[in-house]
């Protein structure tokens, strides 16, 4: 596992909750050689893994075998969730995000003998809240 840890954790959570199944968001390292990726995922994940690294390495080929599935509107879509999501990976990991404990116990439960550890995303107990922020509603501040 690589990346930030609060990250890992609310997006396995979240994934989860919308119905992936835990066996799939436990293999997606292993996206390129397991039978529970399609050929299309595989594209997408390749683009996103080349794209998210600097230098990044993105090529004409990776786009050429994205377009034997996706339109140029999905593509587009795929890369800025892509993008987005690294922008929080660099945020949440540099300021320590104080991570939601149902991420947590997901994450301890379902990845940390993948490496998951929550490290310094713990923070004080003043800043912890129980639940994901999609669970707890992000206008109704009550509840947290």
């Amino acid at each position: 596992m690589s990346g930030c840890m609060h990250c890992q954790s609310h997006g396995a959570f979240r994934l989860n909750s919308m119905g992936v199944d835990t066996e799939r968001i436990r293999a997606i390292w292993e996206y390129k050689t397991s039978d529970l990726f399609t050929d299309a995922e595989r594209a997408a994940f390749d683009l996103i893994q080349v794209a998210a690294i600097t230098p990044n390495a993105t090529t004409p080929e990776h786009f050429e075998n994205l377009r034997k599935y996706y339109t140029n509107t999905q593509i587009i879509e795929i890369l800025a969730v892509n993008c987005l999501a690294g922008w929080l990976n660099r945020w949440n990991d540099t300021i320590a995000t104080v991570t939601d404990q149902e991420s947590v116990d997901f994450a301890s439960q379902n990845l940390a003998d993948l490496g998951w550890d929550i490290g310094k995303h713990t923070g004080e107990k003043s800043e912890q809240r129980k639940a994901h922020p999609v669970n707890v509603g992000w206008v109704d501040r009550e509840k947290e």
